[in-house]
């Protein structure tokens, strides 16, 4: 892999994992909502 193929990959794995971890905090909350009622 040529450099910047490097970096573009990285900032695509960074946006990847920052959305999954946004989807598992709103599971987390949603989840902590059902069990409080």
């Amino acid at each position: 892999m040529t450099n910047d193929a490097n970096l573009s990959y990285n900032a695509l794995l960074r946006i990847d994992l920052e959305r999954i971890y946004k989807i598992y905090l709103l599971c987390c909350v949603l989840f902590y909502f059902i069990e409080a009622n």
